[in-house]
């Protein structure tokens, strides 16, 4: 078993968390809130240093996701107020506001690997469920993909930025050839609410969590579902796979329930720890890039680092 303990807890944020990432180099992590607060936390020091808000970020609706650039120059943003932003973060200014998601929330976004374009996916009530990837150098929308039935919860480029991953309310997990405007792949095994889905970073496989409470594998190319991890009792809110892609964490909780992140060596379907002390839903979770640690963001107004040392290959 692994060595692994709570490092510290982030809580400055004092709402709901609904997104948390780390920068590339690890010496950050961006959180994103119900308060309309963008936060960022000095890994090594345990500081708050700095909270995007006010007029220049969110009056009134609540950030959604947050990104970090792949040179971690900027942060990408998703709101309730329909619009894609970024953010010089250390100068503390928007520096672009991209709008198009008219009438809808933006629910996730992510930077393309090459940090040329932002993927982001929206819905409101059932409807305006599309997936938009923009083109920051023009700062506009080049490409519209549509065919989920409901909102679009997750979205994702593959490492080779060649291909977008989604998940959606309308339990399909989808892979895009977003330059062709083509959809490749419906993964339809999920019986429930899919919440969060990403591609391995080698882009051989997909792993996505659902409100059925399961986390599922998938070998896309061949449109099949290889593993089903089980073992929840409440919905699988966000998975991620670490940088070796031996491992993927994942965090789930429901009304105060089994609000737990867990770590699987998943190729065996071993569960290798369960980390405890969040008190609601662990809505988001993510691998520092050298795998040393996790960062989780939670709805009881909380982000965890978590020390994870591995000692078994």
């Amino acid at each position: 078993m692994a060595n692994t303990k709570l490092k510290f807890i982030l809580a400055g944020d004092m709402d709901v968390i609904r997104s948390i990432c780390f920068s590339p180099d690890g010496r950050y992590i961006a959180s994103g809130s119900q308060n309309n607060v963008i936060s960022l936390w000095d890994v090594k020091r345990l500081d708050l240093i700095m909270r995007l808000e006010g007029r220049n970020v969110y009056d009134s609706d609540f950030v959604t996701s947050v990104c970090f650039s792949p040179d971690g120059r900027y942060i990408a943003s998703g709101s309730l107020d329909s619009t894609v932003r970024v953010f010089d973060w250390k100068k503390q200014e928007e520096i672009m506001r991209l709008v198009g998601h008219v009438d809808s929330a933006v629910w996730s976004v992510c930077f393309s690997n090459d940090g040329h374009y932002i993927v982001s996916g929206s819905s409101f009530e059932g409807k305006n469920n599309t997936i938009r990837v923009w083109d920051l150098k023009k700062q506009k929308e080049v490409v519209r993909l549509m065919g989920h039935n409901d909102l679009v919860s997750s979205v994702c480029f593959s490492n080779d930025d060649k291909y977008i991953v989604s998940g959606s309310l309308d339990k399909t997990v989808r892979v895009w050839d977003w330059k062709n405007k083509k959809e490749i792949v419906n993964l339809k095994r999920h019986t429930n609410d899919v919440h969060s889905a990403c591609f391995s970073n080698d882009g051989e496989y997909i792993a996505s969590g659902s409100s059925d409470k399961t986390l599922r594998i998938w070998d896309w190319k061949n449109n099949e579902e290889i593993i089903k991890l089980n073992g929840y009792t409440t919905p699988v809110a966000s998975v991620c796979f670490s940088s070796d892609d031996k491992y993927i964490a994942s965090g789930s909780g429901f009304k105060g329930k089994d609000n737990i992140v867990r770590v699987w060596k998943w190729r065996e379907k071993q569960l290798m720890k369960k980390f405890k002390g969040h008190k609601d839903i662990v809505h988001s979770v993510y691998f520092s890039n050298d795998d040393k640690y996790i960062a989780s963001g939670s709805w009881d107004n909380t982000a965890r680092i978590w020390e994870w040392k591995n000692k078994v290959n």
